[in-house]
């Protein structure tokens, strides 16, 4: 069995600013399962380098796989499409609704075409909270009642509710 590419790669990245080049042939690679931390002072290119694996900047040169295959990431959402969700340190979590609308809001569970209310996202929320050891947030309540670690926690939830294979 050959073994398998590796989930995402970017090769040779580079990206320039007005008066500041910010990334200058940067490579990394992700095996799916693995866990990486970008560590660097300020100004470094660590935001620079996940806002182009996020799609929210182009790079200026160099290439990105994912799973073996070259793409180009011209947008946040064709990065989610593809697997690829990002966790700001700014959480975009509204405080008025609850944990399991939060979770999906913008792509809510249906049913033969129709938006499904409440039950079903609270199950589903529920879920994958359990799933991050978290069952004790309850689905049902606000966001903005919850501490700064707990919305934290909503937005992992939230991210994996689009099925993603890298964070």
């Amino acid at each position: 069995m050959a073994p398998q590419p590796p989930l995402l790669t970017m090769s040779g990245i580079t990206k320039s600013f007005p008066g500041v080049r910010a990334l200058d042939g940067v490579d990394l690679e992700v095996q799916a399962g693995e866990v990486h931390c970008l560590l660097g002072q300020n100004g470094a290119g660590k935001s620079t380098l996940i806002k182009v694996l996020a799609g929210a900047h182009q790079p200026d040169g160099g290439e990105i796989t994912w799973r073996g295959e070259p793409v180009t990431l011209g947008s946040p959402i064709a990065a989610m499409r593809l697997g690829i969700a990002t966790i700001y340190q700014e959480l975009d979590l509204i405080e008025g609704l609850s944990v399991a609308e939060n979770v999906f809001l913008g792509h809510e569970p249906t049913s033969a075409g129709f938006v499904v209310r409440g039950s079903a996202a609270r199950t589903a929320t529920a879920e994958l909270l359990k799933r991050l050891g978290h069952s004790e947030i309850d689905p049902s309540r606000l966001v903005g009642d919850l501490s700064a670690a707990q919305q934290q926690i909503v937005s992992m939830a939230r991210a994996l509710s689009h099925e993603v294979r890298l964070i």
